[in-house]
Order: C-alpha cells, then sequence, then structure tokens
C-alpha cells in the first residue's frame, strides 16, 4: 500500500490544480495507472481528505464519490492506533531533536503531518507520495520512502499512455 499526501491527491480528483505544473496531472495519471497495474491500493488519510477538501467547494460531494468508489483508494482515520504510534514518534523526537522531529514551520501544521505518518505507520505503507518536505522528514525519520513529484520514476514520463500516431490506431507508416 502507498499513501497520497494532498498534493498529490488533488491531481486525481481535479484537472485544474493551482500552482501545478504544466505536467504534474500527467505525472500523477500514469502513477495511478502503473499502481493500478500493480495491484497496490493508495490510502487516503483522514487529515489528507481534510486538506483536499477545504477549497472543494461543490465538487465535494464528487470528490468523496470518487473516492468510495473507486477499489484501489482506501480513506484511513486517525485512530486511537494512529495517537499511539504518532505519540510515541513525538515522545522520542522530544528526547533526540525536538518535538518538531526535523520539520520546519508552524507547529499546527507540523502536527497534521505527523498524523499523516502516523496513519501510514498503523497502514503499514511503504511509500509516501508527497510535495511537502516536513512530510518527507518525518517519513523518513520512521523509515518511510517519500517520493516527490521530481523523484518520479523515468518510466512515468509526463508522455500520453497512448501514442495516436502508432500502426495501431490507423496512423502514418502502416
Amino acid at each position: 500500500m502507498v499513501l497520497f499526501d494532498s498534493n498529490y491527491l488533488l491531481h486525481v480528483l481535479n484537472d485544474a490544480v493551482p500552482d501545478a505544473g504544466p505536467d504534474d496531472k500527467k505525472w500523477v495519471d500514469r502513477l495511478v495507472v502503473k499502481l493500478q497495474q500493480a495491484g497496490e491500493r493508495i490510502l487516503v488519510p483522514t487529515p489528507v481528505l481534510g486538506e483536499v477538501l477545504v477549497h472543494a467547494d461543490a465538487a465535494t460531494p464528487q470528490y468523496l464519490d470518487i473516492l468510495h468508489k473507486a477499489i484501489r483508494f482506501k480513506i484511513a482515520p486517525f485512530d486511537e492506533i494512529a495517537a499511539v504510534k504518532s505519540a510515541e514518534s513525538l515522545a522520542a523526537d522530544i528526547k533526540t531533536i525536538g518535538k518538531r522531529g526535523g520539520a520546519t514551520g508552524d507547529w499546527g501544521v507540523i502536527k497534521i503531518d505527523r498524523q499523516i505518518i502516523a496513519i501510514a505507520m498503523t497502514e503499514q505503507v511503504k511509500t509516501v507520495y508527497s510535495n511537502d518536505p516536513n512530510v518527507k522528514t518525518l517519513g523518513e525519520r520512521v523509515g518511510l520512502v517519500v517520493i516527490n513529484f521530481d523523484q518520479l520514476p523515468s518510466h512515468l514520463n509526463p508522455v500520453p499512455l497512448i501514442d495516436p500516431n502508432t500502426p495501431a490506431f490507423g496512423a502514418k507508416g502502416e
């Protein structure tokens, strides 16, 4: 199982993500296809879902419908087990490098990122897809692989999945 942070999930749900690079959606679409082909499920922690829905407005029911109907997506709550994992991680960091665990910025945001990582741990996620440097820092501290857009494998190049100019589509060169 892999986890999508809000910056990846938004590209799954919305064709026009603000501040996105021109090829970001294509990269994420290809990633989703590859994950589905590999039989992977995509975990959506409830804190991530909340971040995505903040600006969804009228699209909220549509986003939820997509996530509930797609068998490859799993929404996971910040529950009692995740709270324990988060507390253990925070307590260990307080004793060594401080409560932020190497993350920077607003403590409230860092606490949400800690919840996301705790949910990943409880769901036995191995790979987290996120462009958030704090998620990367906190995730790597507990042994998760965290991949941002720049680190996506080259086989996910943002090109069409099917080239309409290939002979199979009756183009030149038949």
